[in-house]
Formats: C-alpha cells, structure tokens, sequence
C-alpha cells in the first residue's frame, strides 16, 4: 500500500463519475442532480493549481457525489447495475473512501496495490523504482531478452544482437517471475532454452541460482544489496 498524493485521487476520481455519467447519458437515464452532476464533472475540470484545502473539498464532494450515483444505480435494473462504467466507479469509491467514526466518508489512509489510477485504463498500476532515483509510474512492467553477440563488436559495426521475447507483467508485480515468463515464452515459440542467462540484480537470488543449476545453465549478474534495516520508506502527505 502506498500513501497518495493531493491532486491525483481528486482528479482520477473527477474522471471515474465523468465516465459513469456519460455512460448513463448514452442510455437516457438521467438521476435527480444530473444537472449539477453534469456541469461539475463533464463541463468542467480541476485546477492542479488548487489549494490543498481546495482538493480536499473536491475530493470528499467527489466521494459524496459518486456514493449518491451508485446509490441510484443499485435502484436500477441488473443491466445498469452491473454496467462497467458502473462497477468501476464501485471500485474506485472502495479503494479511495472508507468511514470515520462520525459514519462519514473520508478518504484512505492509504490504496491498496492494483488500485485504479486510471479509470481510462483501470489495468494499469503504480510502480516504483527505488534504485532509479526513486522513479514511480503508472502503466506496466515489460520483460525483454536480447541475444548476446559472441564475439566484441567493433567500433562503428552494426550489431548482431536481436530481441528474443517480449513479454508485459502488471507494474505491481516482482521482477523475479518475469524471468519465468520469458523462458515460457521462448519454450512456446518453439526456441531452445539458453544456456547462459546475463541479467540484472533483481533476477537472482538463492533460489533463482539453485533452479539454474538444477536446470544446467548459467546465470549471471550482481549479487543483491544487504538490506538497509535502518531506514524508513518516506511518507508522502495525505490530503
């Protein structure tokens, strides 16, 4: 789980009730506040530029707005119910809000791993990469093998390397078992194992190297950093 950032639920949150709404409008079922529904998140956007007091007011309205549609929703029959526009705005209201002891909705301390950040494309997750200078996204995890030229390449010669396989992992997933999926992938194109393996640390481990002696091939790359037990991962502000 990981802490969120101000501007990013109450925009992602914006569009997940655009996307119901214009779901619902296609079909002419239009609830009670359509009106002021329509205006506050088809005809208008948020400023990134806002106040966090500001995106906090627009983020528990959101919450509000979107508990208010999937209230009238489940009135509805099962084809609405059970619209995807419909279950997505579900999911995004459970992993963003939960209930304080006062019965409102605030929002969560913290989103699960696999939560919606884009509701566009709810399949794509948040990632990090620690030893990339901290880099985060939100999309996928894409594993590559590449030949290895045998012989040193000359200055200025094309090379002769090619690219083997290329298979895509969700973003949240480990590294590790990508290995497993290129090797599969190559076992289903019809290509013959390889006998030696040059990868990055995040492919081997005690047990990467035993399955690669089991398997009589070589596996090669730099040994895993100690783990730092002395720090914290940093916590980034809630709204």
């Amino acid at each position: 789980m990981r802490a969120v950032e101000p501007y990013e639920p109450v925009r992602m949150c914006q569009k997940t009730i655009r996307l119901a709404l214009e779901h619902l409008e296609r079909r002419q079922l239009l609830l009670e506040s359509w009106t002021t529904l329509w205006e506050r998140y088809v005809e208008s956007k948020v400023d990134h530029r806002c106040t966090v007091e500001t995106l906090k007011t627009k983020f528990l309205q959101a919450g509000k707005d979107m508990c208010t549609i999937l209230e009238w929703a489940n009135t509805q029959d099962v084809a609405i119910k059970d619209a995807e526009a419909i279950r997505l705005a579900q999911r995004v209201f459970d992993e963003n809000y939960e209930r304080d002891e006062q019965g409102e909705y605030q929002q969560t301390r913290a989103q699960p791993t696999g939560a919606v950040h884009n509701p566009h494309e709810p399949q794509a997750q948040w990632s990090s990469k620690s030893t990339i200078k901290d880099k985060t996204w939100v999309g996928y995890k894409t594993q590559v093998a590449e030949t290895v030229q045998e012989e040193p390449r000359e200055t200025g010669e094309p090379t002769q390397n090619f690219i083997a396989v290329l298979v895509t992992q969700n973003a949240s997933e480990s590294d590790k078992p990508g290995m497993a999926m290129v090797l599969s992938e190559q076992a289903n194109m019809g290509l013959e194992p390889p006998q030696v393996l040059y990868v990055d640390g995040a492919y081997v481990c005690g047990p990467s190297l035993h399955e690669a002696q089991e398997d009589v091939r070589e596996l090669h790359g730099p040994a895993p950093a100690s783990p730092d037990r002395g720090r914290c991962s940093p916590w980034r502000p809630l709204i």
